[in-house]
């Protein structure tokens, strides 16, 4: 993990947000990419890349690095939260293809 990645993970871990915004700046794309892979619409993308951050900040005391790397964990965050969103509107999914059809 670099000097960033330590300092953020310190501070988001006291609740200091000072440098929230060079975090997000430096992992949104990257969120934004992993939840593409499973959601095709931009809006339903952009709405979930502000949840996980939301996630990011809320469970970052589960982060160890001893586990992972900061990226590894992001990645896993984001891939998690983006199927249980999946699953948790299956039925809204399924009605879009049955009106579509």
């Amino acid at each position: 993990m670099d000097y960033f990645e330590k300092k953020v993970v310190s501070e988001l871990k006291k609740q200091n947000y000072q440098n929230f915004e060079k975090f997000y700046y430096k992992y949104v794309d990257y969120i934004h990419y992993v939840i593409s892979l499973y959601i095709k619409n931009i809006e339903t993308i952009d709405d979930l890349t502000q949840e996980v951050f939301m996630r990011i900040i809320d469970k970052i005391n589960l982060f160890d690095d001893s586990k992972s790397s900061f990226k590894t964990w992001i990645f896993n965050v984001t891939k998690n939260y983006t199927i249980n969103h999946i699953n948790q509107n299956k039925e809204k999914y399924i009605l879009d293809e049955e009106a579509i059809n």
